[in-house]
């Protein structure tokens, strides 16, 4: 009603570069497929819209009344069935496209009649050529064709307006020479692809900001890198480059490096000549040294030198800005003196080191959030790290410690608490005092303390702590309360000793088994059977569910539980009565039985 009312109320010219069909939500019922045919049947309604949305909608062909729309600028048909979209081409002011994620196996012949066309997206299709007329898109400015099956970039170079090209996850294996006619373009993503050398005609791209190069098969960069004045981010990781040229610390303007899964061993002495850097990745490398100048850049905020060989962190002055630091999985034994001089450093990651101790000052840094001390060699936490009072990850997994500090309480902040496969014997009291922590992990510790408790969770440990712990009355896990069950509605009352005479004397006592459950699990001592006021002999799938239930956790309905088991166990023995019953019956009935049969 207040659709119709707004549409009807104003001037068209009022809504006319507002209006946007959208049929996201529910686009299969019958209300809005009855309203799209409806707006594009009237042409005084049709010719204001402007934009159409119909993703997700299973679409195996596009509706012929969109061509009523002559004012349409926009179309996205994303995440549908289409494997044809030549209609489009009748739309003469489209600007933008998005038929992603369809079944396209190629885009229309006459796909250059859009002159007006500023962006196509196409990805996740399986595009294998690019037509000829592609060339006419003299406008286009964004081109997306991610995930498809092209193996060559040269018809995509005689867009002479494009700014960025996206043609990540495809077959191409060579970068021709005429992308040096992409004279406009800001952004490359090559990721995922087969290229193995990078042509000097790349770098007369000059106006190039972003160049990703991820997971292709690169063995060296050249020089002529240095010539790209505009790059701020270059991604190369997941490659196989053994070095980096000189050349690439003239990059002054470069404020994102990644070089991680390589088989770099050095880093160029130069690298504190990029002084604009803000993140350098070297994860997964064979590095056993980096060059002093990195220590230099001060606008650097995060440095991952994660699964390296580094024995050693020379670091000859403080890094103002470092905000994440990674070094772990290498083979350090100590970390550098003046750590505790970076304020700013928010995580630090040291895990799966050698490490038995941290520096002296390790307490001002008062910014720290996240400390990784897992997989080291620590026999107690240092009390500087109780000090942190902004710390909500701890993690110290996998070291010999035998004990937490008292003051591990101070942590008000912390949240995540990570102890297990250490030497714990005690917690300290003041850890219930740790009103914010969401996960606490002690496994694999020797831990005075109560199985009960352990299992049930950081709130029961906390009360515990505190001496508010009343422990549960009866049967914890489906084991006991079987066994309880049994015992006290099955076994009968227990048996008192009774006199018993030999050769008609007095003599001997001779005491009945009390426990009948014991009795026979272990089997008695005599071929004799139990006494009569006993319950019936226990039966081997008594012995089975018994052992069934062992070590499994709490249920919330139990005597439901045995009571089901105790009807299946009934069942089970019945029929196999019955079964050995008959056979029996068939042997005696059989003329030919023997003795011996």
């Amino acid at each position: 009603f207040f659709f119709f009312f707004f549409f009807f109320r104003f001037p068209l010219h009022v809504v006319r570069y507002c209006l946007m069909l959208n049929l996201q939500d529910g686009g299969t019922s019958q209300t809005n497929w009855c309203a799209l045919l409806e707006a594009c049947t009237h042409p005084e309604r049709s010719a204001d819209i402007v934009e159409v949305c119909f993703d997700y909608k299973r679409l195996k062909e596009i509706p012929v009344e969109i061509l009523s729309c002559v004012g349409l600028h926009r179309v996205s048909l994303f995440g549908n069935l289409l494997n044809d979209i030549s209609i489009l081409c009748e739309l003469k002011f489209l600007t933008e496209i998005n038929v992603g994620e369809n079944k396209l196996v190629s885009l229309p012949t006459n796909i250059g009649q859009l002159q007006q066309l500023s962006s196509l997206s196409a990805d996740h299709n399986t595009l294998q050529t690019i037509p000829a007329s592609f060339a006419s898109l003299t406008r286009l400015t964004v081109l997306v064709l991610n995930h498809n099956q092209l193996k060559s970039l040269q018809p995509l170079t005689r867009l002479p307006a494009l700014r960025e090209l996206y043609v990540a996850q495809n077959d191409i294996s060579k970068i021709p020479d005429s992308i040096r006619n992409l004279s406009q373009l800001r952004l490359l993503d090559l990721c995922d692809n087969q290229i193995q050398t990078l042509p000097p005609a790349l770098w007369e791209c000059t106006q190039l900001t972003e160049l990703m190069l991820t997971n292709n098969k690169l063995q060296a960069l050249g020089p002529g890198i240095s010539h790209l004045p505009q790059l701020r981010e270059l991604f190369l990781d997941h490659n196989a480059l053994d070095a980096l040229p000189d050349t690439l610390c003239h990059m002054t303007t470069l404020q994102r490096l990644c070089l991680s899964e390589n088989q770099l061993t050095r880093l160029p002495s130069n690298l504190g000549q990029l002084h604009l850097l803000e993140e350098l990745l070297l994860q997964k490398n064979k590095l056993t040294a980096v060059p002093a100048s990195l220590y230099q850049l001060k606008n650097l905020a995060v440095l991952d030198l994660n699964e390296n060989e580094l024995t050693a962190i020379d670091m000859t002055q403080h890094m103002v800005g470092i905000e994440e630091l990674r070094l772990s999985a290498n083979q350090l034994q100590v970390l550098p003196a003046n750590l505790g001089a970076c304020a700013h450093l928010r995580t630090l990651q040291v895990a799966n080191n050698r490490l038995t101790n941290l520096p002296d000052g390790f307490q001002h840094l008062a910014s720290l959030e996240e400390l990784y001390l897992g997989h080291n060699h620590f026999l107690h936490l240092p009390d500087a790290v109780c000090e942190l009072l902004q710390l909500r990850e701890l993690d110290v997994d996998h070291n010999q410690l035998t004990a937490l500090p008292e003051t591990i309480g101070q942590l008000t902040e912390l949240e995540f608490l990570w102890a297990k496969d250490n030497a714990l014997t005690t917690l300290p009291t003041s850890l219930a005092d740790l009103s914010k922590l969401v996960e606490l992990r002690l496994q694999n510790n020797p831990l005075n303390i109560p199985a009960n408790v352990l299992k049930g969770g950081k709130n029961v440990i906390f009360k515990w702590l505190r001496g508010a712990y009343n422990p549960p009355h009866g049967p914890t896990t489906p084991y006991d309360a079987f066994r309880s069950t049994l015992t006290k509605q099955m076994l009968g009352p227990e048996q008192k000793p009774k006199p018993q005479t030999k050769n008609g004397k007095q003599g001997e006592m001779k005491v009945e088994p009390t426990n009948a459950f014991s009795h026979t699990l272990t089997g008695p001592p005599t071929r004799s059977k139990p006494s009569s006021t006993a319950v019936s002999q226990r039966t081997i799938t008594d012995v089975r569910l018994l052992n069934k239930f062992k070590g499994l956790p709490p249920k919330p309905d139990v005597t439901q539980t045995l009571t089901n088991i105790r009807d299946r166990a009934q069942a089970i023995n019945t029929s196999k009565a019955r079964a050995n019953t008959d056979v029996i019956r068939r042997m005696d009935s059989s003329p030919h039985t023997t003795m011996a049969q």
